[in-house]
C-alpha cells in the first residue's frame, strides 16, 4: 500500500461489486422464496420441488459471503489508514462508517 496516498482520498474497489452483488441476491432469494416445504409449491413445481428447496436452502451462503467480503473491506481500510498515519482512529473510523451507512438506513 502506498503511505503517500492522502487518506481522504475514496476507496473503491469495483472489482468486488460483482461478488457483493451475488451475495445480496443470495439473501434476498433466501428471505423472498419459501426455504420450507408447502404442499401448494411442490405442486406447482412437481418433480422439481427437491431442486428447489435445494437451491433456496443453498442461498444461505450469501450471508457468510456477504459479511466476509464486507469484512475484507473495512479491514482493507483500517490497513490503509495505518500504513497513511501509523494509527487508526477509532473514533474518526466509526464516524466516517455511520456517515456511509446512516443515508441508507434511514431510507429504508
Amino acid at each position: 500500500m502506498d503511505a503517500t496516498k492522502p487518506l481522504g482520498k475514496r476507496y473503491y474497489r469495483p472489482e468486488l461489486d460483482v461478488v457483493r452483488f451475488l451475495a445480496f441476491l443470495l439473501v434476498f432469494i433466501h428471505h423472498t422464496l419459501p426455504s420450507d416445504p408447502e404442499p401448494h409449491t411442490a405442486a406447482v413445481l412437481k418433480g422439481f420441488a427437491p431442486v428447489f428447496y435445494a437451491v433456496v436452502g443453498t442461498c444461505r451462503l450469501g450471508f457468510s459471503l456477504f459479511f466476509a467480503f464486507n469484512a475484507l473491506l473495512i479491514f482493507e481500510l483500517l490497513l490503509r489508514e495505518t500504513d497513511a498515519t501509523a494509527t487508526v482512529e477509532c473514533k474518526q473510523f466509526y464516524i466516517r462508517r455511520i456517515l456511509r451507512i446512516w443515508p441508507s438506513i434511514t431510507l429504508v
